[in-house]
């Protein structure tokens, strides 16, 4: 649009985070010269930021258009329920089951406390911050006591844009899967 900076075109379309790196750089620009001009072929994000692809909308067959997205832009919390496993056998010759369960989420660990016998219940909450196209991974692991090592029992991953409608909408998902190992 005629007499807008890209600053001004940016933050009009919702990228604030954009439009003030955009800003910034425009005022640092005319501090030397008193004139800028940003050649938009040579612009790359700043560090931290990602590419987010097209999103197709099926309710509405509308497309979200490719648009770079500021550190924390786009995220939401899942808060993750580890309630219990079931008929868990021993990763170790010691035959006892003494099992916790690490989440891995673009990086980020968790890990629920350590539970005795084959029927470990924990009803242990964690949180990470997602924007849903991660993949979330469960590893079941049997800790041994000798040896100091952790032993793998299972391990299920699972791809969070299955679900992220259900997600994005608030709604509870209820996973029950047999682990591979």
């Amino acid at each position: 649009e005629i007499g807008k900076t890209s600053a001004d075109l940016a933050r009009q379309h919702g990228n604030r985070a954009l439009a003030d790196w955009l800003q910034r750089e425009i005022e640092e620009k005319l501090k030397g010269s008193g004139s800028v001009a940003l050649d938009p072929p040579a612009w790359s994000p700043p560090a931290g930021w990602v590419f987010a692809e097209d999103e197709v909308d099926t309710d509405s067959s509308l497309i979200r258009k490719k648009r770079y997205l500021g550190p924390g832009e786009g995220y939401r919390t899942l808060e993750v329920e580890v309630i219990r496993a079931e008929d868990l056998e021993a990763a170790d010759f010691n035959l006892s089951v003494d099992a916790r369960i690490r989440l891995l989420c673009k990086g980020e660990r968790r890990e629920t406390p350590e539970v005795s016998g084959s029927n470990p219940v924990w009803n242990h909450k964690v949180k990470f911050q997602i924007r849903g196209t991660e993949v979330l991974t469960f590893t079941v692991l049997d800790e041994n006591f000798l040896t100091g090592d952790d032993g793998l029992i299972g391990r299920l991953d699972v791809k969070l844009k299955d679900y992220v409608r259900r997600l994005h909408a608030g709604q509870r998902i209820e996973l029950v899967e047999d682990l591979d190992n």
